[in-house]
């Protein structure tokens, strides 16, 4: 199964980048459903 780089939190750098709160690196980590969908083309 593929998955986006950005939502599979078992690299380790992104569970670094997760335990030092880089949460926006994070796809849609921090936005609404309403502003996920509305910014989708």
């Amino acid at each position: 199964m593929r998955c986006r780089p950005d939502w599979d939190i078992t690299i380790a750098d992104q569970k670094a980048a997760w335990a030092r709160g880089e949460k926006d690196r994070f796809h849609p980590y921090g936005k609404s459903y309403a502003k996920v969908f509305g910014e989708q083309d």
